[in-house]
């Protein structure tokens, strides 16, 4: 069960950085129509930042969801015992 839960922690994790990763594509190739900025690199981290604050829970829950589905399968699935004795 602790496999789940790590892979559920590692999902959050790498889902929160799929999410500002597009979040900066997005204000680097858009800019960021709100804030009246350019494209650049001041549009891609102030996209990146409100992209990850106020939709967290895009990235969140599906990142756990597969993360936690990932773990617990390995969890279920054990490794084959040798087919042959060490040492023969």
């Amino acid at each position: 069960m602790v496999r789940a839960i790590i892979g559920a922690a590692v999902g959050v994790v790498i889902g929160m950085l799929v999410l500002a990763g597009a979040g900066a594509w997005y204000g680097y190739v858009n800019g960021v129509p709100t804030a009246q900025l350019p494209p650049g690199l001041e549009a891609a981290g102030v996209s990146a930042l409100s992209w990850s604050v106020f939709l967290f829970w895009m990235g969140m829950l599906p990142g756990a969801v597969i993360g936690g589905a990932a773990g617990f399968g390995s969890w279920l699935v054990r490794p084959k015992e040798p087919r042959f004795p060490s040492g023969v």
